[in-house]
């Protein structure tokens, strides 16, 4: 894992009228409670992104930029139009060659450090954004841009830069985007998917965001199919490829207007389905973590949906909300954990259902398929991988809920068990807590273990002593254990 586990989340970052909410958060007050929550890097996008049409001094990119860093934030993650742009290039399909955009790759980096050279000097920069979860067919272009970018950041005499390239998750709605192979299953359409951007732009980081809790159209809610399948596939195509991987949360609710019904995502209502997110991720060794959004949206040049008071971490008043406080919770267990899982790296994991949560196994364990006669795609359903072999766990169990279980390797091995459950669904069944038990080397006398609670307040690594190598616990719906058994 680096060496500063850092969040970032996006104020500001999507396109807004100007007297929409985009200038509101160019506020003292609006960063400093941004840094309150213990992030400590902002993404600049949208209408507070740079374009080059005007001089950088002066500009909202300056201003916003300025007001993060002198209110707490020490990073900055920059939307630059140019660059971007090039990324996403669909004219004729070519950005380098004889009827591209660049006749030479070098005359591309050229460009990309002049584009640079305006800002990379400025307290505070960190990186920039290539663009939004693109489909497949960008992959070559998007490898291009983001060579470029290093290249010429190396050029100007940084040391390193932190490019973010965000990629579609495991959704249903973006299946067609990284579909086309006839006859594969879904996960390995998807592993493909990421492995296609990997490998064009020879990254070291990717980033993938995904929104879990969605409503079900009859007034209650459900969980994002595949959801825990595209963790899984993240964290494996990092261990292959010796990458890492951040990781964009869901922090806030639409809500439906104009009769829509198919669109929107479903409001974080506890701070137990917050902590699931952020433990999930940890689990699976990725090692950045963000959030969207930061600030109510309510974005009158959309016409599908928006949100209401209460439903980010901010309202438009600079008031702090419920999920404000389940971020800052989160935050702060993560930093807690850190620096144990900073020793280790991902080595595998489970799901596995007991019986009593049957009805919505599906839901963690699988993905959709996906036809198109047209195209010739026929991508069946994939799986969550169970194949693993654990190293030192010799079996686990729990007694009624779905529990994910995950494996990172070093001197001392750890083990997360979650249960991962939505209140929505932990509640429906009765089932707000699971007994886990696990059976280690039974060598293992004693182990060092970290409590992720909902209650806002974080938590130390303690020593437990085992029985014959047996661990076992009570877990709350959405929260996890982490446990180092060790001799020592």
């Amino acid at each position: 894992m680096t060496n500063d586990l850092f969040t970032y989340g996006a104020p500001g970052t999507y396109d807004a009228d100007t007297t929409d909410e985009g200038n509101a958060l160019l506020t003292d007050e609006a960063f400093a409670t941004y840094a309150a929550a213990g992030l400590n890097t902002v993404f600049l996008g949208g209408n507070n992104g740079y374009n080059h049409a005007n001089a950088f001094s002066g500009s909202q990119t300056e201003t916003a930029w300025n007001l993060a860093l002198k209110n707490g934030v020490k990073r900055i993650i920059l939307h630059d139009d140019k660059i971007s742009n090039l990324a996403q290039h669909t004219a004729e399909g070519m950005l380098i060659g004889a009827n591209g955009k660049y006749a030479s790759y070098d005359l591309l980096v050229k460009d990309v450090q002049n584009w640079l050279s305006v800002y990379y000097q400025k307290e505070g920069f960190y990186g920039i954004r290539l663009g939004d979860e693109p489909a497949i067919g960008k992959a070559e272009n998007f490898g291009y841009v983001y060579r470029a970018v290093k290249e010429a950041a190396k050029n100007l005499g940084m040391e390193d830069i932190y490019i973010l390239l965000n990629l579609l998750p495991l959704e249903y709605s973006a299946r067609a985007s990284y579909a086309g192979a006839d006859d594969a299953d879904m996960r390995e359409a998807y592993k493909e998917y990421i492995e296609a951007f990997v490998l064009a732009a020879g990254a070291d980081e990717i980033c993938v965001d995904s929104y879990p809790f969605k409503p079900d159209g009859n007034g209650g809610e459900t969980m994002l199919r595949g959801h825990y399948v595209s963790l899984q596939v993240l964290a494996e195509v990092c261990k292959e490829n010796g990458v890492s991987a951040a990781f964009v949360l869901q922090s806030f609710e639409m809500v439906y207007r104009n009769g829509y019904t198919t669109n929107g995502w479903e409001r974080i209502t506890s701070a137990n389905d917050m902590c699931m997110q952020v433990a999930s991720v940890l689990g699976f060794g990725i090692e950045d973590f963000s959030f969207y959004t930061y600030v109510v949206r309510d974005d009158s040049s959309d016409t599908s949906y928006s949100s209401g008071e209460g439903s980010s971490f901010v309202n438009k008043d600079g008031s702090t909300t419920d999920i404000y406080t389940y971020a800052q919770g989160a935050i702060a267990h993560a930093k807690a954990i850190y620096p144990v899982l900073n020793q280790v790296k991902y080595n595998g994991s489970k799901m596995m259902v007991s019986d009593s949560a049957s009805a919505y196994g599906a839901l963690y364990t699988s993905t959709y398929s996906y036809v198109n006669a047209t195209e010739g795609i026929n991508v069946a359903v994939g799986s969550f991988d169970n194949s693993h072999e654990f190293v030192d766990l010799v079996s686990v169990s729990n007694d009624n809920s779905i529990m994910l279980v995950t494996e990172f390797v070093g001197v001392n091995n750890v083990y997360m068990f979650q249960n991962v459950l939505t209140d929505a669904y932990a509640t429906a069944l009765g089932t707000k807590t699971m007994k886990v038990t696990a059976q280690f080397n039974p060598t293992y006398q004693k182990a060092l273990v970290y409590t992720f609670t909902a209650n806002g307040t974080a938590g130390t690594w303690q020593t437990v002593t085992l029985t014959d190598g047996v661990f076992t616990a009570d877990i709350p719906n959405g929260l996890a254990v982490y446990v180092m058994p060790y001799n020592f």
